[in-house]
């Protein structure tokens, strides 16, 4: 959180930073804009609210992931697989 929260001061003072993570939760709570990759095509690009939606996350990981509000912050949170029905 330290290095996220240094490259997010930065930002915030004009610098451009690219990052790259598969940390989607720390993207969603740092990064104000997201470009969500596969198979090296841009899959969805956006604000994390934008990108990081169920239907967006089946398509890239084959797996339909909880995402829900970040009850402290207020953006998406994504969590572990939806359960199976049965």
């Amino acid at each position: 959180h330290q290095v996220m929260q240094l490259l997010a001061g930065l930002h915030r003072d004009g610098l451009a930073i690219l990052l790259v993570t598969h940390d989607l939760n720390l993207a969603a709570r740092y990064c104000p804009h997201l470009w969500l990759v596969s198979g090296g095509q841009v899959a969805a690009a956006g604000a994390p609210d934008e990108v990081l939606t169920v239907d967006n996350l089946a398509a890239v990981y084959g797996e339909r992931l909880r995402v829900v509000r970040d009850p402290d912050l207020g953006g998406p949170l994504v969590l572990s697989p939806v359960p199976e029905a049965g």
